[in-house]
């Protein structure tokens, strides 16, 4: 077993190295593929956060050290991972529109920052406690993620390959958790501790490449199985998105009663045709399209009206058939109701 150990960690840097460089290509793949969408750059930032300190780690433990430089400039980036795991798992069905609550899970990060460069220059003579507030970050958001998944609301009586992969990247994110407080329990310099920090980068590589393949192959099965069958062709699609966009233009989302069939008809398609085309060029759904236009329809009359408007009103003339659904979308896209996002442009 001592020498399996030994054996391991041996190889180990030379592992999370190929692990750590092949994670900051993927997070620049992922940003660029999912450019536009806060979701995508939540998971950038996801793996990126593990790939940087785990390149650190790596090289730090093996003869390329001296050519790193300050290892402390990588370590803050732990406190990145829970808030853009647990923000990408939130916003993965939708475009965000962050409200500024949603900034305060940066600051852990920020200040963790701004002490370690206080404390390599010299500044401060003090280092926080670094493993137990990590593990406490990293709990925390393990928590907040549990929460965020039980709740959701989408197609709960089916246990999709994605929610199977979702559910085994947060048992990752779990165990890789419950890891620090390991650490903590191992003395510092003990060939168990040793071993046992080299298990943390191997369940973080994997969980790296767990989650990305949610994101990346995930996203185009579902949409090559949604349309397999369909006989839709390049000439097709681009006559039913230019008549939809002239509809657009004509501001059709103002009608509340509006719905796919209707639209379709109009445009002498299919509906199936046509939330293909939406769905291909706007990765939205009709309903979503539809509510994503009313809302900014809604902005513009919130913001020109100089006296405070009633906001029944402004529900029906943007296209929203009551003032509850309009509240619920109006939130869900803005982080905001409609009355604090008047006096916050005041």
């Amino acid at each position: 077993m001592l020498l399996f150990a030994i054996s391991f960690n041996s190889l180990f840097p030379l592992i999370l190295t190929v692990a750590a460089i092949q994670g900051m290509i993927l997070s620049l793949f992922i940003f660029l593929k999912k450019q536009g969408t806060g979701s995508g750059n939540f998971l950038a930032v996801f793996v990126l956060s593990f790939s940087l300190p785990t390149l650190n780690f790596a090289l730090f433990n093996s003869s390329l050290s001296p050519f790193l430089g300050p290892r402390v400039l990588f370590e803050p980036c732990v406190f990145l991972f829970g808030p853009s795991f647990y923000l990408y798992l939130k916003y993965r069905k939708r475009n965000p529109a962050l409200s500024p609550s949603e900034i305060f899970h940066l600051l852990p990060f920020l200040f963790f920052m701004s002490w370690e460069l206080a404390f390599f220059t010299g500044l401060i003579d003090r280092f926080y406690p670094y493993e137990e507030l990590s593990a406490c970050s990293a709990l925390i958001y393990a928590v907040l993620i549990y929460r965020t998944q039980r709740r959701t609301k989408e197609n709960r009586d089916s246990f999709t390959r994605e929610k199977r992969i979702i559910a085994a990247c947060y048992f990752l994110y779990l165990c890789f958790s419950l890891s620090f407080l390991l650490l903590i329990y191992f003395q510092s310099g003990s060939e168990n501790r040793l071993l046992m920090i080299n298990t943390v980068g191997l369940l973080i590589s994997i969980l790296l490449y767990a989650i990305a393949y949610v994101s990346l192959w995930q996203d185009r099965k579902s949409t090559e199985t949604k349309y397999m069958q369909s006989a839709l062709n390049d000439e097709l699609a681009d006559s039913i998105l230019n008549g939809f966009r002239r509809l657009i233009d004509q501001k059709i989302y103002l009608q509340n009663k509006l719905n796919l069939a209707s639209v379709a008809a109009q445009l002498d398609t299919s509906p199936r045709y046509l939330s293909q085309v939406i769905n291909d060029h706007f990765k939205l759904t009709f309903p979503q399209y539809m509510n994503a236009l009313r809302i900014e329809e809604a902005k513009r009359l919130l913001l020109e009206s100089d006296e405070d408007p009633k906001l029944l009103a402004v529900a029906l003339d943007s296209g929203f058939s009551n003032k509850v659904s309009f509240f619920h979308f109006f939130k869900k896209q803005t982080g905001l109701t409609p009355g604090e996002f008047k006096l916050q442009q005041k």
